[in-house]
């Protein structure tokens, strides 16, 4: 991120602003220590906030920023969940379709293959359904 230089640069000069500020600190002593204070403390909020932006760079691509990222990842959970709820719709259908084609089959008379296959065929669609067939 090109705003990391920047960032260190004004955590710096936070830390320690007489040094960049020599002449602004000849006052009282009571107003160096309270600017002192709020420069500590905004240093410390900058570093937290860099530290958090830092951990987001694995997941970034390239010159993309933590909202950015948020973005996209939002619009592909919207494609996902549009893609999950077509599937869904679809099995509904096609289990709608073969209940319908397992009726139209007559009950197997004979045991075997057949018999196992058509009882496992109704049983798995009595599952998927919640009803019994």
């Amino acid at each position: 991120m090109s705003a990391d230089v920047d960032t260190l640069a004004l955590i710096a000069e936070l830390e320690d602003p007489q040094r960049i500020y020599p002449g602004n600190f000849e006052t009282e002593g009571k107003a160096v220590a309270i600017l002192l204070c709020l420069c500590q403390n905004g240093a410390s909020e900058l570093r937290r906030l860099h530290a958090l932006v830092s951990a987001c760079e694995p997941f970034l691509k390239e010159d993309e920023t933590p909202a950015q990222r948020i973005e996209r990842e939002r619009r592909d959970t919207e494609a996902m969940c549009r893609l999950y709820a077509r599937e869904r719709s679809l099995n509904a259908e096609l289990l709608e379709a073969l209940e319908w084609a397992i009726r139209q089959m007559p009950e197997p008379v004979l045991e075997g293959a057949y018999t196992d296959g058509y009882r496992k065929a109704r049983a798995t669609i009595a599952k998927a359904t919640g009803r019994q067939q």
